[in-house]
């Protein structure tokens, strides 16, 4: 994953995995709140995922990533967390 000046890969890393872990929880705590209402659950999922990525951005920032670089690592992020695993980007 490629990151800004002085930023630390591992920690970026483990941002990405924390990320896809989150959702995971949320996707298991949508289900568990809204059994038998798929509009509902995926509501609730996105809701709880959009502060799943507030968290990332805090994160981004508390790391150092400039300002107009945080949307976009943010972004790579995502990406990476919710790639099959196994599989990685060669560009």
């Amino acid at each position: 994953m490629d990151t800004w000046a002085g930023a630390d890969p591992d920690q970026i890393d483990r941002l990405a995995k924390a990320y896809a872990a989150s959702c995971a929880i949320c996707q298991k705590a949508a289900q568990e709140q809204h059994p038998h209402d798929e509009r509902a659950r995926q509501a609730k999922f996105d809701e709880m995922r959009n502060k799943v990525k507030q968290g990332v951005i805090s994160g981004l920032i508390a790391l150092g990533c400039p300002p107009e670089e945080v949307d976009h690592y943010c972004q790579v992020i995502v990406t990476e967390a919710e790639r099959p695993r196994g599989t990685h980007d060669t560009q």
